[in-house]
């Protein structure tokens, strides 16, 4: 199922090919050539050791270490490698990734695994496989991490194939270092009336670059897309998702929502295809922006092509500055203007951070936009601190750390 209909017009639409991040290639291809500087199981014993969570597996540059039966670690080999016509640092990472992690849920069963992905200064290029079987339940977290200060790449391919009947939930946390170029990568087939849920939470790295896609290829399947991108300083992010309605009663959503402050800069691009045939089916854009200072920008750009008339599609986009009169409300009762700022910034997120369904991987992910947003800070291991976050019901999540 995978790769039939994988084109994306990231780069070649007329809409989305003037706006786009660039990133240093000469700085990724140096990165990857980098000899080895950090030792995987030193890392594991002495940086994990306070870590809120335990992982099923560690991806680290050059080193794998797994706990898990159900995650496999394979070398490259030249059955792994295909040519990606469309990025040109997808083919990088094709071209230089070492190592294959495949996830395989056999039918009719259940798994909640952890991995952590952590480059050093050298760069970390991996594919993940991601194979989910019939009537079968798979919640997945990945975080990812960066251990050097050196610039440094982390590029990782996914492929998805959930079956028939199965419920895919993953979450890709992503707190990469401050010189950390970032590539992220997804290719989801779903099965007949199966489930997928991604979700993306992006706040480390100085460029980050999304390309995903998500076919909802047999009749009755669903596909949500759910990302975040908080920037500050001189942050990059370039968000592209393409979801596809091919088979009939199928539904297709993408959310995405950033919020930029000082001189950060985010591309939301969204791009919705139902194909003809896709009957009943149903198809939703949504992006919005928040901009926290005068030199920051958010661009989004939604954009759909639709060959059925026996369908439901809608996108709404919006970006702006923060609400003067929301401020002077919370000011007016007390609250000091930065706090101000940090709950608004806060709320906004937490509309789409509330729909990840893994509660660690929730917790995980407002800790960690908690902490970017209080002092900051971020490229760290995870933390669970998210004291004064909301999710959206309304319901305070306070964690400590004993």
């Amino acid at each position: 199922m995978l790769g039939k209909r994988s084109l994306i017009p990231q780069e070649t639409n007329e809409l989305f090919k003037k706006h786009y991040v660039a990133l240093p290639e000469e700085a990724i291809e140096g990165s990857l050539e980098r000899e080895e500087d950090m030792d995987l199981d030193r890392f594991v014993r002495d940086g994990l050791a306070g870590v809120a969570i335990s992982f099923d597996a560690i991806i680290g540059s050059t080193e794998v270490i797994t706990h898990n039966t159900a995650i496999t670690i394979a070398k490259r080999t030249g059955d792994d490698t295909h040519n990606a016509a469309d990025d040109m640092f997808e083919s990088i990472v094709e071209e230089k990734h070492r190592h294959v992690v495949e996830i395989r849920v056999p039918d009719n069963a259940k798994k909640s695994l952890n991995i952590l992905f952590v480059n050093s200064s050298k760069g970390l290029a991996a594919k993940v496989k991601i194979i989910v079987g019939k009537r079968a339940d798979l919640s997945l977290l990945e975080w990812y991490s960066s251990a050097g200060d050196n610039i440094s790449f982390a590029g990782v391919i996914h492929s998805v194939e959930a079956g028939d009947g199965s419920n895919v939930e993953i979450n890709a946390l992503h707190n990469e270092g401050k010189s950390t170029i970032s590539a992220s990568y997804f290719n989801g087939s779903v099965g007949e009336k199966a489930k997928l849920f991604s979700n993306g939470t992006y706040i480390g790295g100085s460029h980050v670059r999304v390309r995903n896609v998500f076919d909802a290829d047999t009749d009755g399947s669903s596909i949500e897309a759910n990302e975040i991108a908080l920037g500050a300083g001189e942050q990059k992010f370039d968000l592209m998702s393409r979801i596809s309605n091919i088979g009939k009663n199928t539904r297709a959503v993408l959310n995405s929502t950033a919020v930029m402050d000082d001189s950060a800069t985010c591309f939301l691009k969204g791009y919705a295809k139902i194909y003809h045939g896709a009957k009943s089916a149903f198809s939703n854009i949504h992006q919005e922006g928040l901009l926290l200072s005068k030199d920051s920008k958010i661009t989004a750009l939604p954009d759909m092509s639709i060959d059925e008339s026996d369908v439901k599609a809608t996108h709404a986009a919006s970006a702006g500055p923060l609400e003067e009169d929301k401020l002077f409300y919370m000011m007016s009762r007390g609250i000091k203007a930065k706090s101000a700022k940090e709950l608004i910034t806060a709320a906004f997120l937490t509309r789409v951070i509330s729909k990840i369904r893994n509660p660690i991987a929730k917790e995980l992910a407002m800790s960690m936009v908690s902490k970017k947003i209080n002092d900051g800070s971020y490229g760290n291991l995870p933390e669970m601190q998210s004291v004064g976050v909301w999710d959206a019901s309304g319901n305070s999540i306070v964690i400590k750390n004993d």
